[in-house]
């Protein structure tokens, strides 16, 4: 009796992986058509196999190093505690381990430019009194949190649910949520993983 032959292992370097681009709107009101491409991303055999190759390798090394540089960078920007001298720098949040296990979302929001941000932030400015029936400046109030990532309540949690809450109103009000989807994602996932922490922890490292 013949055995039954396993299924082929695709071992192949790449896989065509679909990726769709998107654009902001323009201050004239146009926008440029989204676009998918079949994008041929790296496999983990792809991966092996470059490694092989010194240059490839020292690419690799640069890339996952940028990352590092990034990570310090947000403490360097951070404006609760800004970092700035070597003996205040926290090695345990730029670690490899550290990056990968963070959220998707929370490890691209360290890359959104200020300008994406001070844009996004002036159409929630815009469209939220309307939206929520709030003063102005309650309005402001929140996106000064929104816009410091949470720090100042990052423990409260009556708090991070109203703002939760007046990012979903957000969402469904402004007419140019595809053009900010980076943003309100990061803030989204950002929101949910301190409302799912334990306060009692948070509060031992401050």
């Amino acid at each position: 009796m013949t055995a039954p032959s396993l299924p082929e292992i695709n071992r192949s370097p790449y896989v065509n992986t679909p990726v769709k681009y998107t654009f902001r709107t323009d201050d004239l009101g146009n926008k440029r058509p989204n676009i998918e491409i079949n994008i041929p991303y790296l496999t983990i055999d792809g991966l092996v196999e470059a490694l092989s190759d010194e240059k490839q390798t020292a690419y690799v090394l640069e890339i996952l190093n940028d990352s590092i540089y990034q990570a310090v960078k947000v403490q360097i920007n951070d404006e609760e505690k800004p970092l700035t001298k070597q003996e205040d720098l926290n090695r345990e949040v730029i670690t490899l381990a550290y990056l990968a296990n963070q959220p998707p979302a929370e490890r691209r929001g360290g890359g959104i430019s200020k300008e994406t941000w001070e844009a996004w932030a002036a159409d929630y400015l815009e469209i939220m009194p309307a939206a929520t029936g709030k003063k102005k400046e309650n309005v402001q109030n929140a996106a000064a949190l929104f816009l410091k990532k949470f720090q100042p309540v990052k423990t409260d949690k009556p708090v991070l649910a109203k703002l939760k809450e007046q990012l979903a109103v957000y969402t469904t009000a402004t007419e140019k949520l595809e053009d900010f989807a980076v943003c309100v994602e990061f803030l989204d996932k950002k929101v949910d993983s301190l409302l799912a922490s334990d306060s009692a922890k948070l509060l031992e490292n401050l």
